[in-house]
């Protein structure tokens, strides 16, 4: 399953066609994922990762850049920015995110009714990650 943005329907100037018209072209199938808060597509995410097991050659590039992902650091109220830093880490992230989001959307089931995002970071999230894979199949 392919799933893309919410706004893979819209044609962009540099474009005639949209992503998923272009996809269509291909005859690859693509499934639109909604449009959510940054806050839910990182709760899905982090849902997904905790069931998930990364090849460490394959995902190199990927897993790089999900633990390069990070908000920015407001000094003067002494907090996290609510959005992400968009930069080159943004962007296998978001895959990431669009891939668990789509899985959720199709496989509700799968996850818990609420996932609260609560005080843990990603690199949090990572440990416990590897914290419950066994040795060998730590990234």
């Amino acid at each position: 399953e392919n799933f893309v943005p919410w706004d893979a329907r819209i044609k962009h100037l540099a474009a005639k066609r949209s992503v998923l018209e272009q996809m269509n072209d291909l005859k690859v199938r693509g499934t639109i994922v909604q449009q959510q808060s940054s806050a839910d597509y990182i709760a899905a995410t982090r849902t997904l990762i905790r069931r998930s097991y990364f090849d460490r050659e394959k995902c190199k590039v990927g897993l790089k850049g999900l633990r390069a992902f990070h908000f920015k650091w407001d000094k003067d109220k002494r907090k996290l920015s609510s959005e992400p830093v968009h930069d080159w880490a943004s962007h296998p992230s978001n895959a990431l995110e669009y891939g668990a989001t789509g899985y959720k959307e199709l496989n509700p089931l799968a996850f818990p009714a609420e996932t609260p995002l609560g005080p843990q970071t990603l690199d949090e999230a990572w440990k416990a990650h590897q914290g419950r894979m066994p040795q060998e199949r730590r990234i």
